[in-house]
């Protein structure tokens, strides 16, 4: 009978242990309306930033332009002012008007609350408290209607100084001090137990690491950033607990990532080269060259329309519709998915304009061109080929200074389409090759303009039915379209406007593919750089437009021959 006892105490105890465990999990999910279902993630990579987490001003209006994901902040003072005592009111309104748009979210987290930490974007010292935040927020919104799937730790937390912060203060101040770093080190410990704690209530939610500026270092540039907080998360056992690898670009810091001397070679430069910089830093600090390709999101890429004079740039409405479609494309060339664009609306408190929506939301020249990539570029795949670097790149011309043109290549819904753009100097024309001989390119320049132009016809320099065919290209980029040899109605139509529609809803409710969380806004200045892939030898040639009126042309399946990018293990090797 005592062996009976002694057997029936430890099942007793588990059964009343699976008890508990199945009540808590039943409560703790009271505020959930349904269960987690299949979710089907949004198919086009476009996103932006809004500031707004009250009202979400200009959600609607991004949305109606093609927008499928929006990244913002959850305040974790706001939710629990109090340890214990949890107020969602206020996500659960942005939460529930983010999904009314159909957009999916990309939520990162700031603000400690005082009685956590000593800072409001730095190291806390209630770790369980902030696990336990991030726990709940995750139960709260990777259901129905919210179908959360990617949740980001702090905004730029290789800043190292609390007063410069924009989300984030994790950083070593003195990146030359031989001392192991507290602060990156309290990171990836963070991180080591964020993770798990999100995977417990939903494996498909994403961890992503806050977005790096990884720019304007504190040495040897006497900025704000750690250049080595990447390496010490790393190195302190952080690099398997994130999903995604998440960082920023803004050209004004551009030239740290120029090509080499001197020659201007658009594919290995800028957000592309940032990004395989970023990867391969990780495979290399890890020894395991399979982190070389893990999935990478750039959360904060933009252009503002409008600067103070300090900055001594040519800031303008027009430059930044040019930069909508430049930067985004070299983005999703990137391997970026989704690319956030920073931001939909201008920020009043903000010295520049970085919003496509003025404050009174009317609409920018750069809205209407963000509206146009969307349609053109939607369901768009870009198509890589063997090679040493991604590819192909529509090939153009070089002179003794560098690329004259820059060019991607992407598969539309079985049809070839072009970004193209020219580099330097006036208009000119470049010589595509068609998919067929006698077939049709359309032309829609970012204004919304559409033209024709056939293989052989009006408008063709040639003219000769011969697979290629001239193309008109200027600074100012435009998509061009292989349509074969389907005739199109040859009219040229003005340029096309979308109306924001702030009332403009979408019944999908996306849930996302792996990516990672964007925020807050650098305090940097941008100045648009021509960014990395690798460079192809041509078989167009860019020319100077005569004085005829350009029609448009094809996009071509051409050969590319790759010309191999200078490796060099780009940061550290200055630093080391």
């Amino acid at each position: 009978m005592k062996k009976l006892i002694r057997l029936s105490a430890p099942i007793f105890l588990i059964l009343l242990f699976v008890s508990i465990w199945l009540w808590q999990a039943q409560t703790t999910r009271a505020d959930d309306t349904t269960d987690p279902t299949a979710y089907n993630p949004p198919s086009d990579p476009f996103g932006v930033y809004i500031h707004d987490r009250v009202n979400l001003k200009g959600a609607g209006e991004m949305a109606a332009a093609g927008s499928r994901w929006v990244s913002m902040n959850i305040y974790w003072r706001e939710v629990e002012a109090q340890k214990g005592v949890y107020d969602w009111s206020k996500p659960d309104a942005m939460m529930t008007k983010a999904s009314q748009q159909g957009l999916q979210v990309i939520l990162t987290v700031v603000v400690n609350p005082d009685w956590a930490a000593d800072t409001t974007c730095g190291p806390v010292n209630d770790l369980p408290a902030l696990v336990e935040f991030v726990r709940r927020t995750v139960q709260r919104y990777s259901v129905p209607p919210y179908n959360l799937r990617h949740i980001a730790m702090y905004n730029e937390p290789d800043n190292a100084f609390p007063e410069h912060e924009n989300g984030g203060c994790w950083g070593h101040p003195n990146p030359t001090d031989p001392r192991p770093a507290p602060g990156p080190t309290a990171y990836a410990n963070m991180l080591k137990q964020v993770y798990p704690a999100v995977k417990s209530v939903n494996p498909e939610v994403m961890v992503l690491n806050g977005a790096l500026a990884y720019d304007y270092f504190t040495y040897p540039d006497a900025g704000v950033h750690d250049p080595y907080f990447l390496d010490d998360v790393v190195r302190a056992g952080g690099a398997n607990y994130f999903d995604i690898l998440n960082f920023h670009y803004y050209y004004a810091f551009g030239y740290r990532w120029d090509d080499d001397l001197n020659f201007r070679d658009p594919y290995n430069e800028g957000v592309e080269k940032k990004a395989r910089f970023l990867r391969q830093e990780l495979a290399n600090l890890t020894g395991n060259p399979a982190l070389a390709q893990r999935p990478i999101i750039c959360s904060e890429i933009g252009s503002p329309s409008a600067g103070p004079a300090s900055d001594q740039q040519n800031y303008s409405e027009h430059r930044q519709a040019q930069d909508v479609i430049k930067e985004m494309v070299r983005t999703m060339v990137a391997g970026s998915n989704p690319v956030i664009w920073f931001m939909g609306v201008d920020h009043p408190a903000f010295e520049r304009s970085y919003g496509l929506l003025r404050s009174d939301l009317s609409p920018k020249p750069g809205y209407n061109t963000y509206a146009l990539l969307t349609k053109e570029l939607s369901g768009a795949t870009y198509n890589p080929t063997p090679g040493p670097f991604q590819g192909p790149h529509t090939n153009f011309g070089q002179d003794a200074g560098g690329y004259l043109a820059e060019g991607y290549k992407f598969n539309v819904n079985g049809r070839v389409k072009h970004a193209i753009w020219k580099l330097v100097g006036n208009p000119g024309i470049v010589t595509l090759r068609t998919s067929v001989s006698g077939g049709i390119f359309r032309v829609v320049d970012m204004n919304g303009n559409v033209s024709f132009v056939r293989d052989g016809g009006t408008g063709d320099q040639d003219g000769i039915a011969n697979s290629f065919v001239t193309v008109p290209i200027s600074l100012d980029p435009s998509i061009v379209e292989d349509m074969g040899l389907n005739t199109p109605t040859p009219t040229t139509t003005a340029s096309s406007t979308v109306t924001a529609s702030p009332t403009a809803t979408r019944t999908q409710t996306p849930t996302p593919t792996r990516t990672p969380t964007p925020t807050v806004t650098p305090t940097h200045t941008p100045t648009p750089t021509a960014t990395n892939t690798p460079s192809i030898t041509p078989t167009h040639t860019a020319t100077s437009l005569p004085t005829s009126t350009p029609t448009a042309t094809p996009s071509p399946t051409a050969t590319s021959t790759y010309v191999p990018l200078k490796n060099r293990h780009y940061l550290p090797f200055y630093l080391r």
